[in-house]
């Protein structure tokens, strides 16, 4: 899959910088990044239960204590 990726992304990548310069290119390249990586940490699930589903392999609810939004609260701390 990464070589047909390369197959797309390269040339596409070539023609903006012939067009906009590479300074652009990588500014554009890395916001979309950086809104991806937001979008995944705001909409990614820590446990299926957050979800309403079971974990996998699992037959029966299981009982867990309620914590505000864990997935916040991770990246936003410092383990130091």
């Amino acid at each position: 899959m990464e070589q047909q990726d390369n197959l797309f992304f390269l040339p596409l990548f070539a023609q903006m910088i012939s067009f906009y310069g590479w300074q652009t290119v990588v500014l554009v390249t890395s916001l979309s990044a950086l809104i991806t990586m937001l979008l995944v940490g705001l909409f990614m699930r820590d446990k299926p239960s957050d979800v309403g589903l079971l974990p996998y392999g699992a037959t029966d609810p299981v009982e867990t204590a309620a914590a505000p939004h864990a997935n916040s609260s991770r990246v936003c701390s410092s383990n130091t």
